[in-house]
């Protein structure tokens, strides 16, 4: 008669492991570095389990790469002037396709290099600030009916919140806006006294 085997894991054991791996697996984050050495990893298990016709196949293929970057972009953008709709479809049913997996992979690629992004938006903003405040003026004049349609469901839907926060800022800002007032009635009588409608 065969040798009865002992289970490895508890039917409770096997629960705590999956609860201690979910927990592990929601905080954890590679930063790009990390990231970066184990695609680096990954090409390298993946070269050594080639055969070696397939490793001289996947070296002549690199070598023609690097040789050849300059003529591989310009056919790229041939090829991508050429087809420009196909692909811009492909994309558009790709992204349909897999909105899950796309937020999912973004978030995490936002987590990792958030200083870097921040960094790198900050120095668009300061490059572009003529075109960014051109491109934000031209969209509020082609959209007035919407913003404002917008706008009007916000303060619908959030009446207490925008109440509560007014009363936050003015609580906190008296003395400026005390001043502000005192200064706003000030220059409206000098403006008052000075038109000739008063004279």
């Amino acid at each position: 008669m065969g040798a009865v085997h002992k289970a490895a894991f508890t039917a409770a054991e096997l629960e705590e492991l999956a609860r201690a791996d979910a927990e592990i697996e929601a905080g954890f984050r590679l930063t790009s570095e990390e990231l970066h050495m184990s695609r680096g990893l990954d090409r390298a298990a993946m070269v050594e389990r080639m055969d070696e016709k397939q490793r001289r196949s996947f070296a002549c293929k690199k070598a023609y790469r690097e040789a050849n970057k300059g003529r591989i972009a310009a056919c790229g953008k041939v090829y991508r002037e050429a087809n420009g709709a196909r692909i811009a479809e492909r994309k558009r049913a790709y992204r349909k396709a897999n909105r899950e997996k796309i937020a999912a992979y973004k978030k995490v690629y936002r987590e990792v290099n958030g200083d870097k992004l921040a960094a790198y938006m900050r120095a668009y903003r300061a490059a572009n600030k003529e075109r960014i405040a051109e491109q934000k003026r031209a969209y509020r004049e082609a959209n007035k009916e919407k913003i404002a349609a917008y706008k009007k469901a916000y303060r619908a839907a959030n009446k207490e919140k925008i109440a509560a926060y007014k009363r936050a800022y003015q609580e906190a800002n008296r003395e400026k806006i005390i001043a502000y007032k005192k200064a706003y009635r000030a220059a409206h009588r000098k403006a008052d006294a000075s038109s000739p409608e008063r004279r």
